[in-house]
């Protein structure tokens, strides 16, 4: 496991398809077993999807190891996601050195975020 530990990546999301769904649980799970790093997806919507049909497949697939998974939902009937706001009130729920805007739509090789996290810790005396 590569120690990200002074790393928060936060997540905002509407679950509102199934390819979503699928993205959000291999992103996660790619992340959670590759990085000692925390991870907050914030999920803003009518209701949860995560909690029923997210959080099994990821327990199937990594066991209880969520230890640094957080999970918050707002429940909003807004049709407008307003992605900046959500980012705004998570990051004042990290206390890292370094917080990842991530999308749960992509994924990069390893190295990728090791460099790019470094190159941000660098900067700091």
């Amino acid at each position: 496991m590569i120690d990200l530990k002074n790393c928060t990546f936060i997540i905002p999301v509407r679950i509102e398809s199934e390819d979503r769904m699928r993205n959000v649980i291999t992103v996660l799970c790619y992340l959670l077993e590759n990085f000692d790093t925390k991870v907050i997806l914030k999920e803003v919507d009518v209701e949860s999807v995560f909690q029923e049909a997210v959080l099994p497949q990821i327990k199937e697939y990594l066991g209880d190891a969520l230890n640094n998974l957080t999970h918050v939902f707002e429940k909003s009937d807004d049709p407008v996601f307003y992605r900046m706001k959500i980012l705004n009130e998570m990051i004042d729920m990290t206390d890292t050195h370094v917080v990842a805007n991530y999308d749960c739509d992509v994924l990069f090789k390893k190295e990728t975020y090791v460099k790019s996290v470094k190159m941000i810790m660098d900067g700091f005396d």
